[in-house]
C-alpha cells in the first residue's frame, strides 16, 4: 500500500512539473522579421541608447511579485550584451503548457539606484504569452509574447515632488491671503 501511494505521489509530481509552462527569456531577436530587435533602452527623450551591460539590470517576476530570475536579492541580473538580457529557460509557477500566462519584466540603470525600487531610471512591463511552452519546447520571449522592447523612464525623486507640492501650497496661501 505504501509503495503504491509513493509511486502515485511521484507520478503526480512528475506530471505536474512537466505540465508547467516555461518561457525562454532572451530578447536577442526581432519580434517580426521586419522589425528591430526588442532591446532594453536607456532613458533619454526619443529613442534612447541601448542600456549598457555595466549598468543595466533586469528582473523577471510573477504577477504576484515572486522573483523568477536567478538573482533574488533585489539587485537584478546584469544584461548579457548592451540592451540584451538572457535569463534562461524559466518556469512560470501556476501556469500550464499550452495556456496563456503573464510575467513582469523590470529593468533599471543601477547607477541611479542599486535596486528597482531605488533606481531613478527604471521601467516595468507586463509581458503576456498567448500560450506558454513545456520544458522541452519553451515559449519564445519575444516572438511568442507581446514584448516589443522597453525604454527606461526617469522617476522624479521624492524630494523634487515634495518641493513642487510645497510651492503649489505656498502659491495657494498667497492667493488666498490677497483675497
Amino acid at each position: 500500500m505504501k509503495k503504491t501511494a509513493l509511486l502515485a505521489a511521484l507520478t503526480l509530481g512528475s506530471v505536474a512539473m512537466y505540465g508547467q509552462g516555461t518561457i525562454n527569456t532572451f530578447n536577442g531577436f526581432p519580434p517580426t522579421p521586419t522589425s528591430e530587435i526588442a532591446y532594453v533602452r536607456d532613458y533619454s527623450p526619443g529613442v534612447g541608447d541601448l542600456l549598457a551591460t555595466a549598468t543595466g539590470r533586469v528582473e523577471l517576476l510573477t504577477l504576484e511579485g515572486q522573483v523568477l530570475s536567478s538573482v533574488k536579492d533585489g539587485t537584478g541580473n546584469p544584461l548579457a550584451l548592451p540592451g540584451l538580457f538572457s535569463l534562461g529557460v524559466t518556469t512560470i509557477p501556476g501556469s500550464t503548457a499550452g495556456q496563456p500566462a503573464s510575467v513582469i519584466l523590470r529593468a533599471w540603470d543601477n547607477t541611479t539606484g542599486s535596486t528597482y525600487a531605488t533606481a531613478l531610471e527604471r521601467k516595468s512591463v507586463v509581458v503576456t504569452f498567448p500560450t506558454v511552452g513545456g520544458p522541452t519546447a519553451p515559449s519564445n520571449f519575444v516572438t511568442g509574447s507581446n514584448f516589443t522592447g522597453l525604454q527606461l523612464e526617469l522617476v522624479p525623486e521624492p524630494s523634487t515632488v515634495a518641493l513642487a507640492a510645497l510651492g503649489v501650497a505656498g502659491l495657494f496661501f498667497v492667493v488666498r491671503r490677497k483675497n
